[in-house]
């Protein structure tokens, strides 16, 4: 297991602090990151330069999900979001 680059956190609006730690094995990059957001609506690009797979693991006091347009929500049922190298997507909270 080595470490890896560090998770980029880019354009955060209603974010106060995050908490990130990152493990790499066999080309496998694993992130647990933990949000602290402001109260009302907070978000930050989601995107990345490498296929993404992003699970809600918990979550206090609202919902939180990934969209492509902030005035369109996702469906409920979903709980992890797939978003393909080089995507535009948003992590809302």
């Amino acid at each position: 297991m080595s470490q890896s680059q560090p998770f980029e956190f880019r354009s955060p609006h209603g974010i106060r602090k995050i908490e990130s730690h990152t493990r790499s094995w066999n080309g496998i990059t694993v992130r647990n990151i933990v949000h602290y957001p402001d109260p009302g609506k907070a978000w930050h690009d989601l995107s990345s330069h490498e296929t993404t797979v992003a699970i809600v693991l918990g979550q206090t006091g609202g919902y939180c999900e990934s969209r492509l347009n902030l005035n369109r929500p996702t469906p409920r049922s979903r709980f992890y979001d797939f978003c393909t190298r080089g995507h535009d997507s948003l992590g809302l909270y």
